[in-house]
C-alpha cells in the first residue's frame, strides 16, 4: 500500500487565508462603530479605542471565518500522482515502447 500524501501547503493556504479574508472586515466593523457611536470611536480622540476594536474585531471575524473553512475543509486533499508506465512490446530486433501516464486526483484510484 502507497503512502497517503496530504496536500499540506494548500490547506494551510485556504487556512490563512479564510482567516485574513474574514479578519478584513473588521475595518468596515470599525468605521461602523465611528459612525454610530463618534463620542467613543474616532480617528482623533478615540484612535486607540478604535483600533482596539478593530483589532479585537479581525480576530473574532478571522476566528469564525477560519472554522467555516475547516467544516468544509477537516482535512487536506490528497496530492495528485503520476504514475508512468512503459511497456516494451515486439520481436527483440525492433522494441516499440508505449508509454502511458496516469494522473490521480484527490481521492481517485489509478485505472
Amino acid at each position: 500500500m502507497a503512502a497517503l500524501r496530504l496536500d499540506w501547503g494548500n490547506w494551510l493556504y485556504g487556512l490563512i487565508a479564510g482567516f485574513v479574508g474574514g479578519g478584513a472586515g473588521s475595518v468596515i466593523t470599525a468605521l461602523g462603530a465611528i459612525g454610530i457611536t463618534p463620542n467613543s470611536y474616532n480617528l482623533n480622540t478615540q484612535f486607540g479605542n478604535t483600533m482596539r476594536l478593530a483589532a479585537f474585531s479581525f480576530l473574532i471575524n478571522g476566528f469564525i471565518t477560519m472554522m467555516a473553512y475547516l467544516h468544509q475543509n477537516p482535512l487536506p486533499a490528497k496530492e495528485p500522482t503520476t504514475t508512468v508506465v512503459e511497456t516494451t512490446v515486439g520481436p527483440s530486433k525492433t522494441p516499440q515502447t508505449t508509454t502511458t501516464i496516469v494522473t490521480t486526483g484527490a481521492g481517485e484510484q489509478p485505472k
